[in-house]
């Protein structure tokens, strides 16, 4: 046994810390190679010094680095894009160094050898292999690593004790710098290290919750929302708690908002991977601004979706105002909503630490106290500023904090002005354009457009200003507003150090004399430079954006379209590769010379924008030049070159047999055929049921081979051969080969093992598969098709019963229903089940399913129909505590509540709880959805008219809310007027279907209100037109609603039930119950009963295609002259 050294971890996190100042260096662009090469000899030299003291610096430079050393230096010198793959690969786990001593890796990395090597107590892995010339002589346990070992995470920063120490090794900044939220060197990050900030009310609680969450597994992952206007102190708040937990057994991730696209596709991926590897590794997830890292809130959804299934990943989200596309996700109901009435509080503190503010704190706040209202960032900012020598400030209105503010920011405009008007201008005009858009520039485009404005027709400015580090003044106080990051390809683009400066400062002030006034002129002006002289990104972004503004504000033509299509032919006749130009053009409806056109010109210009292309492709009807790019697409050696989608699209639109045959031959023959896309190698697979049979078996061969996860095929590839593979052994081979490895279980898999279910013949896997799942204590982490698949196949009746006891640990409703549904419980089991869902409805247990569907709760109530109190009595329960106002939209017990209403008969409950709602007023705080059905029950038209005070006409509720009135023989002022007014906003309006007039029009004819004259007006409009508002897929559905209503005066729809039944064929299949209404017309019978007579003849009713309701009714009519009674509820 070779003896470990003590120092051993240490001398890996001294070998880390180099690599990462080695990135840092390269991507600064500061130093040359040969600085590099020193720091990395220094470094050594020090591990030199403390454990191999006096030998020769060369000897231990070659231990260390290893002969591959130049290599590495190649890496940087090239730039490479390996550059990320390198350093992910530098880094070490227990993973790798396992495999390492198995020999399970081939060609470990050069730095994962050196790292084993010093923790064999080598010098490095060249000393290794002169000790130990047979790594299978070595047998060596290796331990964990810290579980805080260093990871690098695309698009994120990782807030650990190394950050804390570049940040103090780097810049010192002042208080006031902090306050003014400066960007530049950490400024923010020092702050908080060095507490200038003022801990908010409620933060201790905050802090106490994220460390409890880890405590126990959470299905949802968002465990608290910080919410508060611009300004407020979000940032800052989530800056302290990061820096509070950094020495806890916690990862902290910040997300960068200017990254969403490197930490959605590498970085979250790789903290699914380092959870999957290292089970007790825990992460925080704090993303500052919801709504600006992720524009598209489809990303952020789609991470809370995946991090369901991950352990020990928790979020923290910063927002403005508090969204429930992510609330679906949230483990708790905690928020800490930061507003102004602790600004006062705060400030004062501040002054306590710096009293140089004592004075101008107390002209400003002390004028009036309601100043304190203001955005706690811009009061910060004015008492840093408001001392400033261009200020005269003895002239300042104290008692208007936002006019300070402009004035503040006028002065330093005037103040740039003076030397470089340009570069004035470029700062106010683009904070105006960040204000509306919320888009930025590179710096380099930011110089420039300053040059322009500088009218000398010179590049003065940015000669001057391109290095960003450079002593200035001018510069100085350019970056109070903005500050620079880096983009991927060796751009900075600039940032604003806060949304305020740019919503609530540049956009408000007013510039007089020579500046022009920001409007859609200046837009234009600013379009026509950035596409002509910006570089290729900000250029693409800007002209996306500017659409978009177009577009909406001529939302009357189509010039818009017209008037932005040379700025896009300027940017493909550049070559532009930056895509957000061509999103919405290619959006646009092309005609065939259209197509032809911008085909040939981004061809010509290698600019390949799948959307552009897949389109093509499919709506162009130019077969022949359409087969001449797909043959260019389909070529092996181009692939690379291409989009997936394109490709994809090619092979199943082209006629090319043959081309077609060549490629799959080729990608299936190549040595690297499983690197290819998956979707394009289940078609290469598939082949359109023409691949040839022995090639597709040889790759099958070849995975069983290679280990079916060493393959690293997609899951998708691998379901595909289980359906593809012809010989029944080899297929139980492939399943037995998936179930041999733990990755079976991960997400991505759902669907590979529902086949692997549906084709496997060995019991054992069966077995092993419920053994496997009865040790899950969150069943929430198992797919409901695995569990149902599993109980269909195996029959396993006490697995089953497991299953339904332990529901509260996250069984599904889905998993549940299958199991009451086709298992034979008897009524003992049930009653038992079902009186444990009821006993959890109001039991605060922590084990029950917080986001279980609400359809357990109706079955279990509707169990014990027969059994009136007994369920009353558990409703009862429930409605006594105060679980039921949980405001949390997903919350379990907003579902019961919904259950438990729906089954509650007793007035007095509802009434009780309005009158509770009232007494607190606090049901702005509840569910709306909870309000509804007391409303309905309590008939409490005063209150519903209290809730409608707030009502927005969009609201999906309002109709709830208004059908409270239903009936009424006079209506109240407020209910009539809005009637009338969504009645003519839709007469204004009806032409666009898909507008919120028609929708909310079609929504209020469905309500009874025939005492109302424009309502019974429209009603009648219907009635007498059935025939055209028939024909109107939008307003056909309004024909049932109007005959439900006017049952009461059969005469005025005689004609239109008489023309419903005559077209009977038209509401079949989606329309049957317009039909059975009208069959139920009591001066109809005998027209009713000869319609009912042709549908039993015809080939609809005998092929089976009516549905069991309509085919009821017409059994009735025809066999026993039984019809609809008008008065029964359908």
């Amino acid at each position: 046994m070779i003896k470990l050294p003590d120092n051993f971890l240490e001398t890996i996190s001294i070998m880390k810390n180099l690599f990462q100042k080695v990135l840092e260096v390269k991507h600064q662009n500061t130093h040359s190679i040969d600085d590099i090469n020193i720091l990395v000899k220094s470094t050594i030299k020090n591990l030199n010094t403390q454990y191999r003291r006096g030998q020769n610096i060369k000897k231990i430079e070659d231990s260390y680095i290893s002969t591959e050393y130049k290599a590495f230096i190649t890496y940087l010198k090239n730039d490479s894009k390996e550059l990320d793959r390198l350093f992910t690969e530098c880094i070490i786990d227990e993973t790798r160094i396992a495999n390492f001593v198995k020999g399970d890796t081939k060609r470990p990395h050069h730095k994962t050898k050196d790292f084993f090597a010093v923790y064999c107590g080598c010098e490095g892995y060249n000393d290794f292999i002169v000790k130990y010339k047979n790594v299978d002589h070595l047998k060596q346990t290796v331990p964990q690593l810290n579980s805080k070992s260093e990871i690098l995470i695309s698009g994120a920063t990782i807030i650990n004790e190394d950050f804390i120490n570049k940040v103090n090794s780097g810049k010192a900044f002042t208080m006031p710098e902090f306050y003014g939220a400066k960007q530049n060197n950490n400024c923010q990050w020092y702050g908080i290290i060095h507490g200038y900030d003022v801990e908010r009310n409620g933060y201790n609680t905050l802090k106490e919750i994220i460390i409890e969450s880890f405590t126990e597994e959470k299905h949802e992952k968002v465990t608290a929302i910080i919410c508060g206007s611009g300004g407020s102190g979000k940032s800052t708040t989530l800056r302290r708690i990061a820096i509070d937990l950094h020495k806890e057994p916690i990862h902290i991730i910040w997300v960068h908002d200017s990254s969403t696209k490197e930490f959605t596709e590498k970085g979250f991926p790789l903290i699914k991977s380092e959870v999957e590897k290292n089970k007790e590794l825990k992460f925080l997830i704090i993303i500052e601004d919801w709504y600006r890292t992720f524009e598209n809130e489809n990303l952020g959804i789609d991470i809370l979706k995946e991090a369901k299934n991950i352990n020990n990943i928790r979020i923290i989200i910063g927002d403005r105002t508090i969204k429930k596309s992510y609330t679906a996700h949230r483990n708790n109901d905690f928020q800490l909503h930061l507003s102004s009435d602790d600004n006062k509080e705060i400030i004062n503190k501040i002054v306590e630490r710096y009293p140089n503010w004592k004075l101008a704190s107390e002209r400003l706040l002390k004028e009036n106290n309601n100043n304190y209202k203001s955005s706690l960032f811009l009061l910060l900012f004015i008492l840093a500023r408001i001392n400033q020598k261009e200020l005269n400030n003895t002239s300042l209105n104290l008692s208007e904090p936002q006019q300070v503010f402009q004035r503040v920011i006028e002065s330093d405009l005037r103040f740039i002005e003076k030397k470089h008007i340009g570069l004035a201008k470029a700062l106010y005009y683009l904070g105006c354009v960040y204000a509306e858009h919320k888009i930025t520039i590179t710096y380099e485009t930011f110089l420039k457009i300053a040059d322009y404005y500088n009218e000398k027709n010179s590049t003065e400015i940015s000669d001057l200003f391109s290095n960003w580090n450079i002593r200035s003044v001018i510069l100085e106080r350019l970056k109070i507003y903005i500050s620079i990051n880096e983009l991927n390809d060796n751009h900075s683009i600039i940032q604003f150090n806060h949304d305020v400066l740019a919503d609530m400062g540049l956009r408000k002030v007013i510039m007089k004399e020579s500046w022009d006034e920001f409007d859609d002129t200046i837009k234009i002006q600013l379009l026509n430079f950035i596409t002509e002289k910006g570089d290729d990104y900000s250029a693409s972004l800007f002209l996306n954006v500017m659409y978009y503004n177009f577009k909406n504000s001529n939302t009357q033509n189509k010039d818009y379209e017209k008037f932005i299509i040379p700025y896009v032919n300027k940017l493909i006749e550049k070559g532009n590769q930056h895509f957000h130009y061509l999103v919405p053009f290619c959006r646009k409806h092309f005609n065939d010379e259209e197509y032809k056109k911008y085909s040939l010109m981004l061809f010509k210009k290698r600019i390949y924008y799948p959307e552009f292309w897949t389109n093509f492709l499919r709506n162009c009807k130019n077969e022949k030049l359409k087969e001449f790019f797909m043959s260019y697409f389909l070529k092996y050696e181009k692939m690379t070159s291409f989009h997936h989608e394109i490709i994809e699209t090619s092979i199943n639109m082209t006629k090319n047999i043959d081309a077609k045959q060549l490629l799959f031959t080729k990608i299936l023959t190549s040595p690297k055929w499983m690197q290819t896309h998956p979707n394009i190698l289940c078609l290469a697979l598939g082949n359109l049921n023409n691949v040839n049979t022995t090639l597709q078996q040889q790759c099958i061969t070849e995975v069983l081979q290679k280990g079916i996860y060493n393959s690293k095929l997609d899951s998708n590839v691998l379901n595909y051969m289980l359906y593809c593979i012809k010989d029944e052994n080899t297929r139980q081979e492939f399943i037995a080969g998936i179930f041999s490895d733990n990755q079976w279980k991960k997400q991505e898999n759902i669907h590979l093992i529902d086949t692997c279910m549906q084709f496997n013949n060995d019991a054992k896997i069966f077995k092993c598969l419920i053994q496997e799942f009865s040790i899950f204590t969150r069943w929430e982490r198992i797919y409901d098709s695995n569990i149902i698949n599993l109980l269909y196949h195996t029959k396993d009746k006490a697995f089953a019963l497991k299953l339904l006891l332990n529901w509260s640990n996250g069984v599904s409703y889905p998993v549940i229903s299958y199991i009451l549904k086709f298992f034979n419980f008897n009524t003992t089991v049930k009653e038992r089940f079902y009186k444990d869902v009821l006993e959890n409805i109001y039991a605060d247990n922590k084990d029950a399913d917080m986001y279980c569907d609400d359809g357990i709760y109706n079955d279990a109530l509707n169990f014990f129909n027969n059994r009136v109190t007994l369920k009353q009595e558990y409703i009862r329960k429930f409605f006594t505590s105060n679980d039921w106002k949980s405001y949390n939209f997903r919350s379990r017990k907003r579902k019961v509540a919904l259950a438990c209403l729906k089954h509650n008969k007793d007035i007095s409950i509802a009434v009780n709880m309005i009158n509770e709602l009232k007494k607190d007023n606090n049901y702005k705080n509840i569910a709306i959805e909870l309000i509804i059905p007391l409303l309905r029950l309590a008939k409490d038209k005063s209150f519903a008219l209290t809730i409608l005070e707030n009502h927005r006409q969009r609201d999906t509720y309002l109709f709830d809310l208004i059908e409270c009135f239903v009936g009424e023989a006079k209506l109240p002022e407020k209910i009539s007027n809005l009637i009338d007014q969504i009645i003519q906003d839709y007469l204004n309006d009806k032409n666009n279907y898909f507008s919120e007039q028609v929708y909310s029009y079609s929504r209020l004819m469905r309500l009874n209100f025939h005492n109302h004259p424009l309502w019974k007006k429209e009603a009648d409009k219907i009635i007498s037109s059935y025939i055209q508002v028939g024909k109107d897929p939008f307003l056909r559905p309004l024909v049932g609603d109007i005959l439900y209503i006017y049952r009461c005066f059969p005469d005025k729809i005689k004609e239109l039930s008489e023309y419903i039944l005559t077209n009977w064929r038209t509401l079949i299949p989606n329309q049957e119950y317009i039909l059975i209404l009208a069959f139920g017309h009591p001066q109809l019978k005998t027209f009713s009963k000869q319609i009912a007579s042709d549908i039993i003849f015809s080939d609809d009713y005998q092929q089976g295609k009516l549905k069991d309701e309509i085919i009821s009714v017409i059994n009735d009519i025809f066999y026993g002259n039984t019809f609809p009674d008008w008065k029964i509820e359908l």
